[in-house]
């Protein structure tokens, strides 16, 4: 006697349209500059590499809820004080399969250093706040 081969059906991967209209951005998440913008760029990034990936190593979502389990997993590091919109960004420049917080450093405030000039007109304005019976 013959067995059949049971398989699973295979789930059509919803699209980014889908994915961007259907999963939930959280408050936290939603005001941060730039977070729409770059959530909609890795969505299509994720679904759209991963269906041209012909090696099999890139898996786009097969659901709303693995797509929403992303994002709660974004808003737990961003509430735990990382920079998601950054890590996301750099996941994508490297072209990483996914969004590797563990891989990726937050940013540095990145303060210009101040010419010769600027400090010279900072020390003369301490210097007058701190001896106001100085004449200039």
């Amino acid at each position: 006697m013959k067995q059949k081969n049971k398989r699973k059906p295979s789930l059509v991967p919803p699209s980014v349209e889908e994915i961007l209209s259907q999963v939930t951005v959280p408050q936290e998440l939603a005001h941060l500059p730039c977070f729409q913008e770059t959530w909609a760029e890795w969505v299509a990034y994720k679904q759209e590499e991963a269906m041209c990936d012909t090696s099999g190593t890139m898996k786009p979502w097969r659901t709303i809820q693995a797509a929403q389990r992303e994002m709660s997993h974004i808003r737990n590091k961003h509430n735990s004080g990382r920079d998601a919109v950054h890590v996301i960004a750099e996941s994508m420049r490297n072209q990483w399969i996914g969004i590797r917080f563990d891989l990726i450093s937050d940013r540095q405030n990145q303060t210009m250093p101040k010419s010769k000039d600027q400090v010279s007109a900072l020390d003369l304005e301490w210097s007058k706040l701190n001896n106001p019976n100085q004449l200039n």
